[in-house]
């Protein structure tokens, strides 16, 4: 619908212009006790409800629930149709407009449904109307004359016997004379002073009654089945207060843990949903919300720097790392037994990238990720030991370089020393000069990705490059061999940058569009220059692929 329509449709089957409504209820303990329930919840005690009089009563009982409604409950679509009006009004043509709207409502009302009566020509719209409601949707119905009175309904009949009803038909009265004999018991009590007895047993009903619908919603009511015979009609009050007050709050928390995502939080939720209907353990419910919602905060930090980006299927894999790849696959297939797993390699190697993937792979699980951005304040106050044996894995990106620092040591222990499983990526192993780290690394295997073949790079890149119909000549493509070393995983973005240049591409253009600073340089070693310590140290001139770990 187009603005104009929305406000025409506002307009007409909405209260939304409604300034004023009577503000006495109809003197009928049901009534009070539907109106009280929805107002507390947003929905009605029965699908279907028709209240039925033969004065204004129920109109005006409607108007003043529809009114409150949508000044409590924003959201709710509260749909009307006076069908009395809608043919006073000439509003035929405007209703049939907007005939596939009514279904979606939370609560649709059809007021004067008796004047059916009168224009059998809006009878097939009405059945259509009521048999096409969604089945989240409530009718609310008034009406001066009884279902069954109304004639060639024979269909809605049938849908609406299963009504709640609440009938409000006064008959006349003439003279003094009583409507009936209950009336005339009535006004015999009344004149023995037993009145005051009587309206508080019609109290007493009353409460009854609510008992009977939260039981019917689904609320524990055990505590309002252990008073409600209680001499003292005041403590029974204040206890349904109390009660009611409650499950105001419960519908509140109910909304409040409804737009919490709990999938990594089974047990939680779990015990959480059994407390959603009882009143009595509302302020326990609030305590489990709030420690849930604390839980999300702390797993939610870690994920921050984790990037959606990198995954398996965008990760190359050949000879150099397919053994990393095969035992990050027994870690997502839940199959692996190590409690700590060491990936190792030089940088851009893509040990950043298969964490980022194990990461996104368990998409179920708690697991907390840490690199050298996060760790300064997962440090502070050890706010990553505050649920961390909760957690189902520990993720830790480039531990040499958090080692570093020398006051994130105390904290990197007490992450070891836990017992959940530990994937760490590190340049290697014994750039960590620890010998308690040492000696509790030294009991795992570590698994070392070395740099991607130049023969695989030579091939990407020319597959790349037709993919995006660069050509560049011999000279221009050694060169972009020899001046890039991203990651094969990270490259593609490039060469599509690459591409806006194709007709004047050259060592000048390869430089602007690729990083600079990735290309490690050859360094030159003189025969007996090189001593054994500078090995645990450095990493040897990585375009010989030699690459030495000691283990100690």
């Amino acid at each position: 619908m187009n603005q104009n329509e929305i406000k025409e449709f506002q307009e007409n089957f909405t209260f939304l212009n409604l300034k004023t409504v009577k503000e006495n209820l109809p003197d009928d303990p049901f009534l009070k006790s539907e109106y009280s329930y929805a107002l507390s919840t947003g929905y009605l005690t029965s699908k279907f409800i028709i209240i039925y009089s033969n004065d204004n009563t129920a109109n005006d009982f409607v108007d003043k629930l529809f009114f409150d409604l949508s000044k409590r409950y924003k959201e709710l679509y509260l749909f009307v149709i006076d069908i009395k009006q809608v043919f006073e009004l000439k509003r035929i043509d405007t209703l049939l407009k907007f005939k596939n709207i009514f279904p979606y409502a939370n609560i649709l009302l059809i007021k004067n449904f008796d004047d059916i009566d009168k224009h059998p020509e809006l009878e097939k719209f009405i059945e259509d109307l009521l048999f096409g409601l969604k089945s989240n949707s409530f009718l609310l119905i008034t009406s001066s004359k009884k279902i069954d009175e109304i004639k060639n309904i024979d269909r809605i009949k049938n849908f609406l016997q299963q009504s709640k009803v609440y009938n409000l038909i006064k008959e006349r009265r003439n003279g003094n004379n009583f409507i009936n004999f209950v009336d005339f018991i009535s006004q015999v009590k009344k004149e023995a002073g037993v009145e005051e007895k009587l309206e508080e047993e019609e109290n007493r009903e009353e409460f009854i009654e609510k008992l009977y619908v939260w039981e019917m919603k689904g609320f524990n009511v055990e505590t309002l089945k252990n008073i409600i015979n209680s001499k003292d009609l005041g403590y029974v009050r204040r206890e349904f207060e109390k009660f009611t007050d409650n499950v105001r709050k419960l519908i509140d928390l109910h909304k409040e843990y409804g737009l919490l995502n709990v999938k990594k939080f089974k047990e939680e939720s779990k015990e959480i949903e059994t407390m959603l209907f009882d009143p009595d353990k509302v302020e326990i419910l609030r305590e489990k919300i709030n420690l849930l919602k604390e839980k999300l905060n702390y797993f939610s930090f870690f994920e921050k720097e984790t990037s959606i980006l990198m995954n398996m299927d965008n990760f190359i894999i050949d000879s150099s790392n397919r053994h990393v790849v095969n035992k990050i696959n027994e870690i997502i297939n839940g199959v692996n037994i190590d409690k700590i797993v060491l990936i190792t390699g030089g940088s851009g190697t893509g040990k950043t990238h298969l964490l980022n993937a194990l990461f996104n792979k368990l998409t179920e699980k708690r697991v907390i990720f840490i690199n050298k951005n996060n760790i300064q304040q997962a440090s502070d106050n050890f706010y990553v030991m505050k649920f961390l044996n909760e957690s189902d894995m520990v993720l830790i990106d480039d531990l040499d370089g958090i080692y570093e620092k020398k006051e994130f040591l105390p904290v990197v222990k007490n992450i070891l020393s836990a017992n959940i499983v530990k994937v760490i990526t590190l340049q290697r192993k014994f750039s960590i000069d620890d010998r308690e780290i040492l000696d509790l690394f030294n009991k795992y295997t570590s698994f070392n990705i070395q740099p991607t073949t130049f023969y695989i790079r030579k091939n990407y890149y020319k597959n790349i490059l037709q993919k995006y119909g660069i050509k560049l000549n011999d000279l221009l493509f050694n060169f972009l061999l020899d001046y890039v070393s991203l990651p094969l995983s990270e490259i593609d973005r490039y060469f599509v940058e690459l591409k806006k240049y194709q007709n004047n591409i050259t060592e000048e253009i390869i430089k602007k569009v690729f990083p600079t600073g990735m290309v490690k340089k050859r360094e030159v070693v003189k025969k007996g220059e090189f001593d054994s310590s500078k090995l645990i140290k450095e990493w040897i001139n990585d375009t010989d692929r030699l690459y030495v770990e000691f283990e100690v």
